[in-house]
């Protein structure tokens, strides 16, 4: 059944239709995105999420004050209003766990989706073993400055990294007492499993190391 709407309604109605498109033609700018693990692009829940606006001279310091904070949703999302007359805009997020620096902060902010990605805390235990030669020297990267060892020693350390990404492990062989050399002549890098793992280049070993997150991954590394 059909019916009429009342001629004293239409100038309501006509208001509300006018206000919702006006509303939708011009709405209130936000920043938005996801804050994201880095690698596996999993939500994080609960992060906190700050929006600075910055500025300065070309030639002067640059000052940052914030101008919003939020917390992400269960699915990684935030909101935030943006103030275009702020000056330069960066946000940044944070949650314990996970890495915050230059590489979790996201500038510009001027696309539709801004997410920004976190680095899980992750451990490396590394054993560095010299089977081969009379001395030699391990990774500085991983064990720390001129390991001095002679051949059937060992040294292990455990170090916090990013997750979810490759890490160059830096590796000199002491050729005698005084000359070291970045070969990688009888050194051999063995995961936990005691799966050989391959070296790229003369000077440099590189390895993608998993599990995700705060698990710790065994490198036995031998020369």
């Amino acid at each position: 059944m059909k019916k009429d709407i009342p001629r004293s309604a239409l100038p309501l109605l006509l208001g509300l239709l006018l206000t919702h498109y006006a509303c939708r033609k011009n709405p209130e700018p936000v920043v938005e995105g996801r804050v994201l693990e880095y690698g596996t692009n999993t939500p994080i829940p609960d992060a906190k999420v700050v929006l600075d606006a910055c500025g300065g001279t070309l030639l002067g310091p640059v000052s940052c004050a914030t101008i919003a904070t939020t917390q992400s949703a269960a699915d990684g999302s935030y909101s935030m209003p943006k103030d275009k007359s702020a000056g330069a805009l960066v946000a940044n997020a944070s949650k314990i766990g996970y890495f915050t620096d230059d590489e979790s902060q996201i500038g510009g902010l001027d696309k539709p989706i801004n997410d920004i990605y976190l680095k899980p805390h992750a451990w490396i235990k590394a054993t560095i073993k010299n089977v081969s030669g009379k001395y030699g020297f391990g990774s500085p990267d991983l064990i720390g400055g001129n390991i001095y060892q002679l051949q059937g020693e060992q040294t292990s350390r455990t170090i916090k990294v990013k997750g979810n990404q490759e890490h160059k492990l830096l590796f000199y062989v002491l050729l005698d007492e005084s000359t070291t050399a970045p070969s990688p002549e009888n050194v051999f890098i063995y995961d936990s499993n005691n799966n050989l793992l391959p070296i790229i280049g003369e000077s440099y070993f590189k390895s993608i190391f998993t599990p995700i997150g705060h698990d710790t991954t065994n490198i036995t590394i031998i020369y």
